[in-house]
């Protein structure tokens, strides 16, 4: 499976991983946005504000069993935050793989459980 480049031409690779089963699901800031001026509007809204969430990350990718946990996780990543979602994610004992991929294009992978 291909994980899209956040910003990048569609195709653009970031990684790739090979599974046998389960899922894979991203969400990030990058797809659904538009820009006045100088400022970003993306659509994973901070529920406090109704705003965009002000976040250090551009994508968040769940690799794991279950798809509804993982689509509605890797929101919650964004909204969170990394260091927050690596703990909620050992907290409740998912066996989860995790991509954060940051302002600088950077990413690293995280595995929570025995994932």
């Amino acid at each position: 499976v291909g994980i899209q480049e956040p910003y990048a031409d569609r195709g653009t690779v970031f990684d790739t991983l090979e599974i046998d089963g389960g899922s894979v699901i991203s969400s990030g800031t990058y797809e659904r946005y538009f820009t006045v001026g100088d400022v970003s509007y993306h659509h994973i809204l901070d529920p406090a504000t109704g705003y965009p969430v002000q976040t250090d990350l551009q994508q968040v990718t769940v690799v794991g069993d279950d798809d509804v946990r993982g689509d509605a996780f890797s929101t919650i990543g964004i909204l969170i935050g990394r260091e927050a979602a690596e703990k909620l994610a050992e907290q409740q004992g998912w066996e989860l793989k995790l991509l954060f991929i940051g302002g600088e294009r950077t990413g690293e992978w995280f595995t929570a459980g025995k994932g």
